[in-house]
């Protein structure tokens, strides 16, 4: 029993000193998100299922959080956005927005 605790112990150490996905150092524009996706006709769960299947699932709030600038998609989620879109990320960024 004890050596399971410790196992647990050392595991949690291990996840909780693995590096984060990294945010982008990009000015991404939320609203050029909501803009692309409008624009093709499609709702955010549409946007979700697509980047689903391209292996990359999004849930719809998070896509709803990345629309209202509340947070920004890490480099794995905006690769399948603008694949899902089929637009260059040159699309979702705003060159006047400061980056955060």
């Amino acid at each position: 029993m004890l050596s399971l605790v410790l196992l647990c112990v050392a595991l949690c150490r291990k996840v909780h000193s693995m590096p984060r996905m990294q945010t982008l150092d990009l000015p991404f524009s939320g609203r050029l998100l909501r803009a692309q996706r409008q624009r093709q006709g499609m709702y955010q769960q549409d946007l979700a299922n697509r980047c689903a299947a391209l292996g990359r699932p999004i849930d719809r709030s998070q896509i709803s959080r990345f629309e209202r600038d509340e947070r920004r998609p890490n480099p794995r989620d905006l690769k399948a956005i603008v694949e899902a879109l089929g637009i260059d990320v040159d699309a979702l960024l705003d060159e006047n927005q400061a980056v955060a």
